[in-house]
């Protein structure tokens, strides 16, 4: 089930088929004259790995994206499953230079040095991307801690952070809510207003500051309040207050 890649690297059979898919998309863009292909696998969970698109590992999509760049260049390709062991002159043949591959403990294979680098540079690409922008700059906000909250406030504090909960205005544009306004004050709602404006929620508001200003945690934008900073124990206990706050003005019972 496993085999050397590179420098002693293990990998799962799934991934050496993919990576054998992936460097035969790789030798045809060396050949722009070829206009037909077929490309024969006979691992069923790498064809299928390839079907998920986007939603499949990091090897997957890129193999699938080489593969589609091939056909919008003109190439008609073909990816072919066929039973293993079964005599298949061919195939035998693959299988046969594989276990020789695996036996032979060579610790410089280019081909996969140079397609981890090729990865690596991709997830650069994808970072830089990043609709985040301290994300995209290689400085993404700190994680939520790892002890201390149950998987439904982890949850509430997921839908902020990504503006999937649903204050009166989200509701009244995505899901024909009456009013985008706030209940208690008439202005539009939006989280920004809920957690930072509302005059309303001023005694509990005040309750929510005094404790981040105590772990010396700024608490003036709602970027400050969903992403504290500092020490983890400092920033799980800003959250909890979050989270108290959150309950006292019934933000909790909002639908996600």
């Amino acid at each position: 089930m496993y085999g050397d890649l590179a420098e002693g690297r293990k990998c799962s059979l799934v991934a050496a088929e993919l990576l054998g898919l992936f460097l035969a998309a790789d030798l045809l863009r060396e050949s722009p004259a070829t206009k037909t292909a077929a490309i024969f696998c006979d691992s069923k969970p790498a064809l299928c790995q390839l079907v998920r698109g986007e939603r499949g590992p990091l090897l997957a999509q890129r193999t699938a994206r080489s593969l589609l760049a091939l056909q919008e260049r003109g190439c008609d390709i073909v990816l072919q499953w066929l039973p293993s062991h079964v005599g298949i002159v061919g195939n035998e043949a693959a299988d046969k230079l594989a276990k020789q591959a695996h036996l032979r403990r060579d610790p410089a294979n280019r081909l996969c040095k140079l397609f981890r680098l090729d990865t690596q540079h991709h997830l650069r690409e994808r970072t830089h991307e990043h609709p985040d922008v301290r994300v995209a700059a290689g400085r993404p906000p700190p994680s939520t801690p790892a002890t201390g909250f149950s998987c439904r406030e982890r949850g509430l504090l997921l839908a902020m952070r990504t503006h999937s909960m649903s204050p009166a205005e989200r509701s009244h544009r995505l899901r024909g809510a009456s009013s985008p306004n706030c209940a208690d004050c008439g202005v539009v709602e939006t989280l920004s207003h809920r957690l930072c404006e509302c005059p309303a929620l001023g005694e509990a508001r005040k309750r929510l500051v005094k404790r981040y200003r105590l772990v010396a945690l700024p608490c003036v934008t709602l970027q400050d309040l969903l992403h504290p900073t500092g020490y983890e124990d400092h920033r799980r206990s800003a959250l909890v207050v979050l989270q108290n706050f959150l309950e006292d003005t019934s933000l909790t019972e909002r639908p996600l």
